[in-house]
């Protein structure tokens, strides 16, 4: 003991003021991989789509070499809408995870913002 302090208390003392610190390091890398992760389904969706499309293009294409066009063009149609839809509801369901991600990142720096130990490093 030095004057009335236990060794280790310095390094307690700066441990417990650095955690904060890397507790906020580990939650903006989470939230980094989480906008990758997002990104990364955004790109999937665009090139699934795109490529639905193209398929669709050709037989549309078909379809106009047909005696019965129209028809054709309708049954097209019909599997556009429901090929599309379901990518609708992926990229919803996405964007709906990710602002739920962004508002509760929100929260939490705002709650660190407004806590006492904030108050204590400043």
């Amino acid at each position: 003991e030095y004057m009335g302090y236990h060794p280790d208390m310095k390094k307690t003392l700066l441990l417990l003021l650095l955690l904060p610190f890397s507790l906020m390091a580990a939650a903006q890398s989470r939230e980094v991989l989480f906008s990758a992760a997002v990104q990364k389904e955004r790109e999937r969706i665009t090139a699934e789509r795109l490529a639905l499309e193209a398929g669709f293009d050709a037989q549309d294409a078909v379809c106009y070499k047909k005696f019965f066009t129209n028809s054709c063009l309708k049954e097209v149609q019909v599997r556009r809408r429901e090929a599309m839809g379901l990518l609708e509801q992926q990229e919803v369901a996405l964007n709906d995870r990710d602002r739920k991600e962004k508002a509760a990142a929100q929260i939490k720096k705002t709650e660190e913002k407004s806590s006492p130990e904030a108050h204590v490093l400043c």
